[in-house]
C-alpha cells in the first residue's frame, strides 16, 4: 500500500480491506439499486458529525468563534467539504436554485419580483426556507436553512399590458448543467393563471415516449397530476393551472424522462375562468397572474449538518446539555429542511464528545440506532423506503492516546470498539480511520502531525479522510 493509502485504486482497496467493513453492495442496497436502475434524482445525502466534521483543523481554517456550532463555515476545506465537492461534480448536482432576489436567478425577460408571505400549509415540506417554517433554524443551521430553499419571494408573471394572451414567453432561463426534473414552487390561489413551461433543447436530446410527465410533491412522494390541473401541450411543453379556490403552496415536478440541457421558457398562458386577482393581500396584481417561488433541479443535495460539541444523544435532544447550548431536538429540526427520505447518511462517530460526557456505551450505540431510525423514517410512514449508512471514526484526544494522560473510566478504546461492534451487528458500512492512524503512529509516524490541537484533526488528517470518503463513495455509487 502506498504511504497515504489512496494514491491508486489498489492502495484504496487494500486500505478498505484492512480498515473497513460492510463496504459491499448488500450493505448499501439503495445505492446499488439506484446505480443499476439509472436513478439520477431525489437523492438526499446527509452528513453528520461533531466539530471534526465542521472542518476545524482543516487547511486555512479560521472560523472557530464566528459561526453557529451547528453550521460548518461555508468556505471550510474539511473532509466533508471535499466529499461534497466530489459528489456534486460526479453526480452533476451543481446547478443553482432559481430564486427571487438572488444574484443566481438568471431569469431573462418580462417578469417582476415581489414578496408574498407563505401562509398556508406546506404540501411539500423540506423545499422551503426558515421563512416558511417560522422556527429557529436560521439561528442554528444558518445557510443550510435557506440555501436553495423557497421563501416569501415570488417571480410574478402577468399578462401583457394589452391584456391579451401572447404566445411569446414571458421569460427564459438557460440551464447550466444537465437535469432530468424541474421542481417548481407555485403560490396558487384564486389569483392563479395558467403557466406554460417549455423546454427547448438541441435536437440530439431526446425524451422517452409519454414524457414529460407532471407530478405534485406531497410529503416526499411524487403524485402524478393530469388535466385539468396540468396537461402536456406538446412534446416539450407543459401547462399548469395555478388557480385554486383557496390559497395553497404547491411544488410541481416536471419529469422529462432523461437528462436534458437547454433553455426553459416560461409563459403566462391565460387565466382560469374563475380567477380573481383582487384581495390577494401583500402583493398588488393587475389581473390573474402566476406566482413562482422558485425552481430547483432534480432534487439532489449533499449537506453537512455537523454539530460541534454534541453527543449523538444531544443531536436527538436527549435532555442533556451540549458544550454549546441547551438540549434541543437538532435532528428533527434539520429534517424539516430535507424534502425526501435520505438516500445516504454519512456519520462521523463523535467519540470525543461521548468520552468527555462519559456516555454509557449501551446508551451511545442505542442513540446511534435511534438516529438512523429517525433519519430513515423521515417522510417514510410505511417504512418502505430504505436509507444506506456509512459510519467512520476520527482520531481521539492526543494527550490520552499518545502522551500518557490519565483516562476516564470509559476509555477511548471502549467507544471505538463499541462503534465497530455496532456497525458489524447493524450492517452499516464502517471505516476505522482512527485505527489506521494509531497503527501509523505505532509504526513511527509523528503523532504531532495528526493534530491541529489536542482533539481536532490536522490538515493532513482532513485530507486523508477526504480521500478515504471519496474513495468509498466511488466504490459504492
Amino acid at each position: 500500500m502506498t504511504p497515504n493509502g489512496f494514491d491508486d485504486a489498489l492502495g484504496t482497496l487494500a486500505f478498505f480491506l484492512r480498515y473497513a467493513c460492510n463496504l459491499t453492495a448488500s450493505a448499501f442496497p439503495v445505492l446499488t439499486a439506484n446505480r443499476r436502475a439509472g436513478r439520477t434524482t431525489e437523492r438526499e445525502i446527509v452528513l453528520l458529525g461533531d466539530s471534526h466534521s465542521w472542518g476545524q483543523g482543516s487547511p486555512d481554517f479560521d472560523g472557530l468563534h464566528i459561526y453557529s456550532p451547528h453550521m460548518a463555515v461555508p468556505y471550510n476545506k474539511g473532509y466533508y467539504a471535499r466529499l461534497s465537492r466530489h459528489v456534486e461534480q460526479k453526480l452533476e448536482m451543481t446547478q443553482a436554485a432559481v430564486l427571487p432576489f438572488s444574484a443566481e436567478a438568471l431569469l431573462q425577460g418580462r417578469f417582476r419580483e415581489g414578496r408574498y408571505e407563505i401562509s398556508g400549509p406546506l404540501e411539500a415540506p423540506g423545499f422551503y426556507s426558515h421563512e416558511a417554517n417560522r422556527d429557529k433554524a436560521f439561528e442554528h443551521l444558518g445557510y443550510l436553512a435557506e440555501d436553495g430553499k423557497f421563501g416569501h419571494g415570488v417571480f410574478v408573471l402577468d399578462l401583457p399590458e394589452s391584456g391579451e394572451k401572447s404566445e411569446e414567453p414571458c421569460c427564459s432561463l438557460t440551464m447550466d448543467a444537465h437535469a432530468r426534473k424541474l421542481f417548481i414552487a407555485i403560490a396558487a390561489g384564486p389569483h392563479g393563471a395558467k403557466l406554460e413551461i417549455k423546454l427547448r433543447t438541441p435536437p440530439y436530446y431526446v425524451k422517452p415516449p409519454a414524457f414529460p410527465k407532471v407530478y405534485r410533491v406531497s410529503a416526499g412522494q411524487l403524485l402524478e397530476v393530469v388535466w385539468p390541473e396540468a396537461e402536456t401541450a406538446a412534446p416539450d411543453s407543459v401547462i399548469i393551472d395555478t388557480y385554486s379556490e383557496s390559497l395553497s403552496e404547491y411544488v410541481y415536478c416536471i419529469d422529462y424522462g432523461t437528462k436534458q440541457k437547454g433553455t426553459i421558457l416560461l409563459r403566462h398562458a391565460g387565466a382560469h375562468d374563475a380567477a380573481d386577482a383582487s384581495g390577494l393581500g401583500g402583493l398588488t396584481l393587475a389581473g390573474p397572474s402566476v406566482l413562482i417561488r422558485g425552481i430547483v433541479y432534480d432534487g439532489n443535495r449533499i449537506r453537512n449538518f455537523a454539530m460541534g460539541g454534541h453527543t449523538v444523544g444531544q443531536w436527538l435532544g436527549d435532555g442533556t446539555l451540549s458544550f454549546h447550548n441547551e438540549s434541543y431536538p437538532h435532528a428533527d429540526e434539520l429534517l424539516d429542511y430535507i424534502p425526501f427520505t435520505p438516500t445516504l447518511a454519512v456519520i462521523q462517530a463523535p467519540v470525543v464528545n461521548e468520552y468527555l460526557r462519559q456516555t454509557e456505551l449501551s446508551s451511545f450505540t442505542h442513540h446511534l440506532s435511534l438516529l438512523i431510525g429517525k433519519l430513515n423514517g423521515h417522510l417514510n410512514p410505511s417504512g418502505s423506503r430504505k436509507m444506506d449508512v456509512l459510519v467512520f471514526t476520527t482520531p481521539g484526544d492526543q494527550n490520552i492516546l499518545y502522551r500518557g494522560a490519565a483516562s476516564l473510566p470509559n476509555t477511548y478504546s471502549s467507544y471505538y470498539e463499541a462503534v465497530h461492534r455496532f456497525c458489524l451487528s447493524s450492517g452499516c458500512g464502517f471505516i476505522d480511520f482512527q485505527r489506521y492512524f494509531a497503527d501509523a503512529v505505532e509504526a513511527g509516524l509523528d503523532h504531532e502531525l495528526l493534530y491541529d490541537d489536542a482533539i481536532h484533526p490536522s490538515p493532513f488528517v482532513n485530507e486523508f479522510i477526504a480521500k478515504g470518503l471519496t474513495g468509498a463513495f466511488d466504490l459504492l455509487w
